[in-house]
């Protein structure tokens, strides 16, 4: 009642940011004659003692209300900022020079501005500086920028794994270089039985946890510069040697062997290529004149021939690929790819000039990318929504308004957590979406920011390299891996189980399955490994649908060996269906007396065959 008479006296009608300053916000007073009254240091009439008790009793409730205060100091938002203090030190900066730094050295812009209480929003409010703000903390302080990302929670990993995980119409790339090198991957040892490891073997009895090691260690020293995509659904051209929705490698050092041998007619080899419309996978015929043709196996495609080079860019040999054998989230029929693919490639021209020409308008980068995705600014906002979800951050959802202002050329992504998302949709890498905006060229120059001041999801374990000290690949089993795989994608380990729809993935749901000779299935050829969902023990065979849509299981004999085929039910009897060519009749096997369902193959691995 008092705080209200004062009002009256005073002309002042913000009764609500009157006790809010009162209660020790650093926001400025919004009415200047209170402030007068309360900070005059003359000699004057004093406020009642009954009034100021009055302020003091409405101070209480009105802290305790606002959302942005926090009293604990233990909270994360302090961690960070005292990580930030030690970061400014180690380069002899505080906060205060930052801030006057950043101010000279882009004067007309504010966005790189450093905020002087930077480390009051930070503990006041989950929030995060801008893409200009961490840039600038970069190239001011001389540390690289992905770890400037880690100090403020922001996993790169993410991206690849998301790019992984997303179903698009068309064919996409897949961003590997987003991984952390210091990031800590779980690695094994080998156990006794692996060094003869039999034709289909759980992993869980031929390796063993040994804790954790940075993934640098894990890398092979000279990389081959792998390509990954993920195939859409409206250009599954190598159907049904690929399928849509698999992840694929490609490897360009084995393009350019290819082309300089090729005699002419049809390859053998399944190619990743590039055109205007996007990326795809097929095979390729060799013509006169240095022209090429797109051959596809069982989906009708367009009859037309593309220079080489212009109008068609050969990327790599496809030699690895990871099948999923679940029902994709967004399905689409294979017929389709007649209406939507014909006319792109048809109509393709000069590939390269084009590129060059809209690489640095924002604009076009944006619109060229979603247009190679093959989707809408509605499917796109709905992915985002998705990964958002995923993430738990609301902060990585962009809407269709703000995907077209970015196409318009009209504003660049100011928010980290929108230019991520948008990297996720579009199959483009963060760094090279910086380069073409004009913000960032390399940071090759910059150094890493010391381990002890990253998140915790960086840091390696202090016994990780006590307990793996020898050669990760020193066993037989692990360097047959390692020389029939070339390259482990570990950029797959965090988009693994939501792919095959297992919520926790262990050793005991991974089989080696690298020791078959005759599969089977014409999908396990060249398979290294299988993920079973043991929870699916019921198997069935779908009449009316292809090979290739039918499910497969794994059943164990009573003598230890394992069956991976197509199966049914028929009277407490497994039926054991066989596919190749010509009539094979099915093998029977008596429910829980000869053998055991195991599980529902959910994901393939395999490398392909080399051609003959």
């Amino acid at each position: 009642m008092h705080g209200i008479i004062l009002l009256s006296i005073l002309n002042c009608r913000d009764t609500e940011r009157i006790f809010v300053d009162l209660s020790g916000s650093p926001e400025p007073w919004h009415c200047p004659e209170l402030r007068t009254v309360a900070e005059s240091p003359a000699p004057g009439p004093s406020l009642p003692a009954s009034w100021s008790k009055s302020l003091a009793t409405a101070r209480a409730p009105l802290s305790n209300m606002n959302p942005r205060k926090t009293s604990n100091p233990a909270s994360p938002t302090t961690a960070l900022e005292l990580r930030l203090r030690e970061i400014f030190a180690s380069r002899n900066l505080t906060l205060y020079k930052i801030s006057s730094l950043a101010r000279g050295r882009y004067p007309r812009d504010s966005r790189y501005s450093i905020p002087r209480n930077l480390y009051f929003r930070l503990r006041s409010a989950k929030l995060t500086p801008t893409t200009h703000q961490l840039l600038a903390l970069a190239e001011l302080t001389g540390y690289r920028l992905r770890d400037w990302l880690a100090v403020f929670g922001l996993r790169l990993e993410e991206i690849p794994g998301w790019q992984a995980l997303l179903e698009r119409p068309r064919t996409t790339l897949i961003d590997p270089t987003a991984d952390d090198l210091r990031a800590s991957v779980p690695w094994f040892r080998e156990l006794a039985t692996a060094y003869d490891p039999p034709t289909v073997a759980p992993l869980s009895q031929l390796l063993g946890a040994t804790g954790s090691r940075p993934l640098g260690q894990l890398l092979p020293e000279n990389p081959r510069g792998y390509l990954y995509a993920k195939i859409g659904w409206q250009d599954a051209l190598a159907f049904p040697e690929l399928l849509a929705g698999s992840i694929v490698r490609a490897n360009p050092q084995k393009a350019t062997t290819v082309v300089e041998k090729a005699p002419g007619g049809i390859s053998k080899e399944i190619f990743l290529v590039e055109h205007q419309g996007g990326y795809c996978c097929g095979r390729i015929q060799f013509n006169d004149g240095g022209r090429v043709a797109l051959v596809t196996g069982q989906v009708p495609s367009a009859n037309a021939e593309f220079r080489l080079g212009s109008d068609l860019k050969l990327l790599g040999v496809v030699d690895l690929e990871f099948r999923r054998l679940m029902p994709p989230r967004t399905t689409a029929p294979v017929a389709s790819t007649e209406a939507s693919l014909t006319p792109d490639l048809s109509r393709m021209g000069w590939l390269r000039s084009r590129e060059q020409k809209q690489k640095r308008f924002s604009g076009n980068l944006f619109r060229l990318a979603r247009g190679r995705a093959g989707l809408s600014l509605h499917q796109a906002s709905d992915m985002s929504r998705r990964v958002a979800t995923g993430l738990r951050d609301p902060r990585y959802f962009t809407s269709q308004a703000s995907l077209s202002d970015y196409e318009a050329g009209k504003d660049s992504p100011r928010q980290i957590h929108k230019l991520i998302s948008v990297c996720i949709l579009y199959g483009l890498r963060l760094f090279d979406v910086l380069d073409s905006l004009g913000l960032w060229s390399d940071d090759t120059d910059l150094v890493s920011i010391p381990d002890h001041w990253l998140e915790p999801h960086l840091r390696v374990p202090k016994g990780a390299f006590a307990i793996t000290q020898e050669s990760p690949s020193a066993g037989r089993f692990l360097r047959n891996i390692s020389e029939q795989m070339g390259e482990i994608p570990f950029f797959l380990r965090t988009a693994l189980p939501p792919l095959v729809g297992l919520p926790e993935l262990s050793l005991h749901d991974v089989f080696w399955v690298g020791g078959q000779a005759n599969p089977l299935h014409p999908a396990l050829r060249g398979a290294l490994f299988v993920f079973v969902n043991r929870r699916k023990r019921r198997p069935r065979l779908w009449r009316g649908k292809s090979a290739w849509e039918q499910p497969l299981f794994l059943v164990r004999k009573r003598d230890g060996t394992y069956v991976l085929a197509c199966c049914s039910f028929e009277n407490h009897t497994i039926l054991v269906h066989p596919f190749g060519r010509g009539f094979l009749r099915p093998q029977r096997l008596r429910n829980r007396v000869d053998a055991d369902v195991m599980g529902q193959v959910v994901g393939i691995l395999r490398s392909l065959p080399r051609p003959a």
